[in-house]
């Protein structure tokens, strides 16, 4: 019985040294985090907002359904028609993340990922005008909800 078992124990270790090395798994960003590479592609609309300071955001009827980002370009489309388009950046070195829209207008705001989807709050205005925090949105914020199509 001792002779099987110190024969047992030489031959597990040496089992393992001829198993496969583990495959390179490429480092990924954290789950929560947001960035112009994560965020691009088609989003659909999920719900439209407008914020309140107290916290009771209003809904509002969305005048457009998807938000395409291509590079650096955000589009608003109502189904397959081209709205309005800004040059798209994302400082994701802020937690949360700052947005910029330049165009016609000017947009700023923040980015948040909410499990599947994206959250966006942002006004129309300078940098003076940027929120700094989702916690507590200041009033006449618009706040869009993105879901990937």
């Amino acid at each position: 019985m001792k002779i099987r078992l110190g024969i047992a124990l030489l031959v597990l270790p040496g089992l393992t040294a001829f198993a496969p090395a583990p495959f390179h798994k490429p480092e990924r960003t954290h789950a929560r985090e947001i960035t112009l590479s994560s965020f691009q592609g088609r989003w659909r609309v999920t719900k439209i907002e407008v914020s309140r300071a107290d916290g009771r955001h209003l809904p509002i009827r969305p005048t457009y359904t998807h938000v395409r980002i291509v590079r650096h370009r955000w589009t608003f489309t109502y189904g397959d028609q081209e709205g309005a388009s800004f040059d798209l950046t994302l400082d994701d070195r802020n937690k949360p993340p700052l947005l910029r829209l330049d165009g016609n207008v000017n947009g700023v705001g923040l980015i948040r990922r909410l499990g599947s989807q994206v959250q966006v709050a942002y006004r129309w205005g300078t940098e003076a005008n940027r929120p700094v925090s989702f916690d507590r949105l200041p009033d006449d914020l618009w706040i869009i909800t993105l879901e990937r199509v």
